[in-house]
């Protein structure tokens, strides 16, 4: 079950998140109950934020071949 699903279950069952602590505490069960899940989405995060540096130059990102390199390694 994926992040967004579980904390949407949680919400059905009735759960009220009131603050940051209850959001975090929601992501280390999530990350308990489904831990290879939790470790694909964060790997899947960390890959969506290395394409999009990479082609951030106008941001003052270097958007080099080496970036771009670095990125379709980790994708393949």
């Amino acid at each position: 079950m994926r992040k967004q699903e579980f904390i949407d279950a949680l919400y059905e069952a009735g759960w009220e998140a009131t603050s940051d602590a209850q959001w975090s505490g929601a992501e280390k069960l999530h990350a308990k109950i489904f831990p290879t899940v939790a470790m694909l989405e964060g790997e899947r995060r960390e890959l969506l934020e290395d394409g999009h540096m990479a082609g951030q130059a106008d941001a003052g990102v270097d958007p080099s071949f080496y970036n771009a390199q670095r990125y379709a390694e980790r994708v393949v």
